[in-house]
């Protein structure tokens, strides 16, 4: 008699078991956005910094900052702890820009427009989020001062 309370619990908890397991149909899985495409060519120009966030706040000490990238793939930069000019081969890898300096400075590209480009990066332990637009033509007979 014991072996059949025994036998009979056991059948119904395996009937408990396989009753409650259900073939939910998955959700769709969840498309992949097209790989952002990035060209020499909608890189090349003088960019400023328009806005910048140091660690995810707003910073008003990269006020001047800039980078001038040429056909060459030579960019230059007064982005560094020093904010003095230098210049840098660089070359482009999917979504990010690669300085060739020393030590290898990478910068993701977030955005780039016509008048727009956000670059991310991580410089002496800070993230950078840096806006930039390109430097507006000076009208023909102003000169700039340097």
């Amino acid at each position: 008699m014991n072996v059949l309370k025994k036998t009979s619990l056991f059948l119904a908890l395996f009937l408990l078991v396989l009753g409650s397991c259900t073939n939910d149909p998955k959700p769709p899985p969840t498309p992949i956005p097209p790989k952002k495409v990035f060209t020499m060519e909608m890189l090349m120009g003088h960019w400023e910094v328009s806005d910048a966030e140091r660690n995810g706040k707003n910073t008003a000490s990269l006020e001047g900052i800039y980078f001038t990238f040429t056909e060459d793939e030579k960019l230059t930069t007064n982005f560094n702890l020093s904010v003095e000019e230098r210049s840098f081969a660089y070359r482009m890898q999917g979504d990010s820009i690669i300085a060739l300096s020393d030590p290898e400075q990478p910068y993701l590209i977030e955005a780039l427009e016509e008048k727009r480009m956000i670059l991310r990066t991580k410089m002496e332990g800070y993230l950078f989020r840096l806006k930039l637009t390109p430097k507006e033509d000076l009208p023909e007979g102003s000169e700039e001062n340097i």
